[in-house]
């Protein structure tokens, strides 16, 4: 996701003064950089869980969206934000008083497959608010807080985020904001989300906060054969290491897939799991083509059965995805509107391919590809620039410039991160090429000596 949070940083001592929950508080909380610092509470049954950078930022951007007003939203999106989530933003505002705490539901926005809350915590006495010492995220998982939908099989799989907004915080009163993730589609009507202060000790003090939304979602049931599909995070039926890119391939058969505002799920039947990579793009309204890396990460997977595979992958940008026409797999096209999938003559980004890792200094501690060959494999335009000692390259519509030494660059989920670029052994190297570039690297292993880390390379 674009970074959402570039605007002067209003003073903080301001922004405590103000009192409630109301749309300048949350704006002073989505003008900074919510961080990475997301602690996940809660898992079952997903084989590959969320990135702390994901669920940063899509709590980040939720948050945005969930002030609903003062232009917030068209704020952080433009012009073109997507009108229609914001509608959705529910202001909650329900509360329970479980022993000194009183928990309140602040604000809820519901997806077909994720749910956001902004929920606060207030200690009535002096001694309770000494028990968020270790923080708010770490209070609420000792005393058994939890959601749960009341529509949702028990044994389906489930997982949620938490990320403490500090800079909300009022006296004994604190906020977090919730990623809720679940295996299963849930109804937009009849569901409710059940919110427990202490669902072990007191599971009857509960709030029941009813699930509404009304953006849609495109199913396509199709029956697609791939072969050599690279799927990430995979492993061979029968436990064998990971030591050729040919172990992480394996022919599938897409049964289906669906699509969003929100998120992307994809179904397939193979014999190893895994998120399917380089696999993916999306035709947009504009007639470009944007790729996989671009637009989606990967939020979980999991096997529903022997044999078919559940992956879940959620939008980086969500003002992105209403801009979305068609989606390709491998090469064929599956237009939202429903009109007859068609072949695209050639698939329209690069074949995936492997290539050697070249160990950084030791400051840096990890391997990464050659910056000339990979541009070379993409299709990207490579040149340095001895005298400014500067590479620049040119790919897929953009111009980047890259000094030899560290330098910060606006990358997706982050605000202007440190990027080192270094020359080792006439190599160049950078440490964040595969963000920089928006392609994506799968790691899977190191040479018979145990040195050179291996890469394949996706879109």
């Amino acid at each position: 996701m674009k970074n959402l949070f570039n605007s002067d940083i209003p003073d903080k001592e301001k922004a405590q003064k103000l009192t409630g929950v109301n749309s300048e508080r949350i704006k002073f909380i989505v003008m900074q950089k919510m961080g990475d610092d997301m602690k996940i509470y809660k898992t079952t049954k997903y084989k590959k869980l969320a990135t702390a950078a994901l669920i940063a930022a899509a709590i980040g951007a939720t948050t945005a969206i969930a002030a609903n007003g003062s232009g917030l939203v068209q704020y952080i999106f433009g012009d073109s934000f997507p009108k229609n989530i914001s509608s959705e933003v529910k202001n909650i505002n329900k509360s329970i008083l479980q022993d000194d705490f009183i928990y309140t539901v602040e604000q809820a926005l519901f997806s077909p497959k994720s749910s956001y809350f902004l929920i606060s915590v207030e200690a009535l006495t002096d001694e309770a608010f000494k028990k968020f010492d270790k923080g708010l995220g770490y209070f609420l998982f000792d005393t058994n807080f939890k959601i749960d939908f009341d529509n949702i099989s028990k044994e389906a799989s489930s997982s949620y985020a938490i990320k403490e907004v500090e800079q909300l915080d009022n006296g004994r009163k604190k906020y977090v904001a919730i990623m809720y993730d679940y295996e299963n589609e849930i109804q937009s009507k009849g569901a409710n989300a059940i919110i427990y202060a202490d669902a072990v000790d007191n599971p009857k003090n509960c709030m029941y906060i009813p699930v509404e939304y009304s953006t849609g979602v495109s199913k396509f049931k199709i029956n697609q054969k791939i072969e050599d599909v690279i799927l990430g995070g995979g492993y061979s039926n029968n436990n064998k290491s990971i030591s050729d890119i040919k172990d992480l391939m394996s022919d599938i058969t897409i049964k289906e897939f669906s699509v969003s505002l929100f998120d992307f799920n994809l179904k397939y039947k193979g014999d190893i799991m895994g998120e399917p990579c380089g696999l993916i793009s999306f035709i947009m309204k504009d007639g470009s083509i944007k790729s996989q890396s671009e637009m989606l990460s990967i939020k979980g997977v999991l096997s529903k059965d022997e044999n078919i595979k559940d992956v879940d992958y959620g939008f980086k940008d969500i003002s992105e995805a209403q801009n979305i026409k068609a989606v390709v797999i491998d090469n064929m096209v599956y237009q939202l509107d429903k009109e007859k999938p068609y072949k695209l003559d050639k698939k329209p980004f690069f074949e995936p391919f492997v290539t050697n890792g070249i160990k950084m200094k030791e400051a840096e501690n990890n391997y990464v590809p050659s910056i000339k060959y990979v541009c070379e494999k993409i299709g990207a335009d490579f040149s340095f620039d001895e005298q400014s000692q500067t590479i620049t390259i040119v790919y897929n519509g953009k111009t980047i410039n890259l000094k030899i030494g560290t330098q910060k660059i606006n990358l997706p989920f982050y605000d202007y991160v440190d990027v080192s670029t270094q020359i080792i052994d006439g190599q160049f190297v950078c440490n964040r090429l595969d963000e920089v570039l928006g392609i994506e690297f799968l790691y899977f292993g190191f040479d018979e000596n145990n040195e050179n880390g291996y890469f394949c390379v996706t879109h």
